[in-house]
């Protein structure tokens, strides 16, 4: 739902360039990018003023664009931007190349009416007891932003109502950066993402590298919604994150790594790497997707690690504080009790394995990883079905622990 707000948002925020206050003296970016929009959404966005300075620069105030819906009313799809600076901008090809955009103050809130939820919130009022959220919404979602800036940015408003248009914005420019952004849903406490950067390493005949990073702040309402109250029961009030990942791609050939950091609880690392691939294969973390326009991909390797920084010894103590027991007999229990889930879900020599690097893990406070070899990607052609574990085990996963 967040990543569906997120599409929205680009799609209404950052393709919302500037307009005057008559259609005549529209410059031929404004002309295009809104016609785009009044044809994609059927309304276009309104704003209270709109400069052209010395430089040739657009530069457009409290832009607004509110999408209603004929069948639902009382639903909100509603976009304001505070302030909008696009510079240098030139023709290129079918659209625009933008020097820098710069957009100030976003906000976007989308709210879907439902009356199944509204007749289940009657339900609740009837038995006494508050309903959860608003009132008839099946979703409620707002997203701010404080202050985006895109750079070498290639607008193409022929492309706004493409199917891949958060792809087409994000991937337009050279590098996006975000300082501040806010998701909240049903008016809960606001989950802060900040220092969201994208950006283009290098762009050569040797191949392309994108970097991306991120940082969250992650407080008690989101760390329940991931995990009920298991980090609370462990003393995290809040959790800083950084995440930090790298993609490469030439030809026919992929890989990417990626870290998250929460700090003083834990790091995961993965990575992967990829060959064979049709030159304009989409690369996607699900193998079918993959091959389904590369029969032929092959992996080089893949890697998905859990390393200890704290969480894992917390939850030992407590639960030796809890039990009584040794922590390495606790250890030794909790490998096997996973151990004997993957069995039962059809696993054999991974259940083995899993359990000895538990409990090995939960000993030496290391890592714990899971890795795919090198061969051919369509032995995870069975990812998802009922021959997913026979399938993991022909393939040569493994699941190990080390410090």
């Amino acid at each position: 739902m967040a990543r569906a707000t997120l599409f929205r948002l680009f799609f209404l925020a950052l393709l919302a360039t500037p307009v005057a206050a008559r259609a005549e003296a529209e410059p031929p970016v404004v002309k295009a990018t809104l016609d785009a929009i009044a044809a994609a959404t059927g309304v276009r966005p309104g704003y209270r003023s709109l400069v052209i300075d010395a430089d040739g620069d657009a530069i457009v105030r409290d832009l607004k664009i509110d999408i209603p819906n004929p069948v639902e009313p009382d639903d909100v799809n509603s976009t304001s931007i505070g302030e909008i600076r696009l510079e240098g901008v030139t023709p290129d090809g079918d659209g625009f190349r933008v020097e820098q955009a710069v957009f100030s103050t976003l906000r976007h809130r989308a709210a879907a009416f439902s009356m199944e939820v509204l007749q289940i919130d009657a339900l609740y009022s009837e038995l006494g007891v508050d309903p959860p959220g608003s009132l008839g919404r099946s979703s409620d979602e707002t997203v701010e932003i404080g202050v985006l800036t895109l750079n070498d940015w290639l607008l193409r408003p022929t492309r706004i109502a493409s199917s891949d248009v958060f792809g087409a914005i994000i991937f337009g420019g050279r590098r996006l950066a975000i300082d501040r952004l806010a998701y909240a849903t049903q008016g809960s406490t606001p989950l802060i993402v900040g220092d969201i950067a994208i950006e283009e390493a290098r762009k050569r005949s040797a191949g392309e590298t994108w970097r991306y990073a991120a940082t969250a702040d992650l407080t008690t309402p989101w760390l329940e919604a991931l995990a009920g109250t298991v980090f609370a029961e462990l003393g995290y009030a809040r959790l800083p994150v950084r995440i930090e990942a790298e993609t490469f791609r030439h030809g026919g050939h992929a890989s990417g790594k990626a870290f998250v950091r929460a700090d003083g609880a834990f790091n995961l690392v993965a990575d992967y790497d990829l060959d064979d691939l049709a030159e304009a294969a989409t690369v996607s973390p699900v193998p079918a997707a993959i091959l389904a326009a590369s029969p032929d991909a092959t992996l080089g390797g893949a890697r998905l690690a859990f390393v200890e920084a704290g969480m894992a010894r917390r939850a030992m103590a407590l639960m030796a504080a809890q039990t009584g027991a040794s922590p390495q007999a606790l250890a030794g229990a909790l490998g096997q009790q996973a151990g004997s889930a993957l069995r039962r879900a059809g696993h054999g020599r991974i259940a083995f394995e899993a359990e000895q690097a538990l409990a090995q893990f939960l000993t030496t406070f290391g890592h714990i990883a899971i890795a795919a070899p090198a061969g051919p990607l369509a032995r995870f052609a069975a990812m998802g079905g009922a021959q997913a574990p026979a399938a993991l085990e022909a393939a040569g996963v493994t699941i190990t622990a080390g410090k």
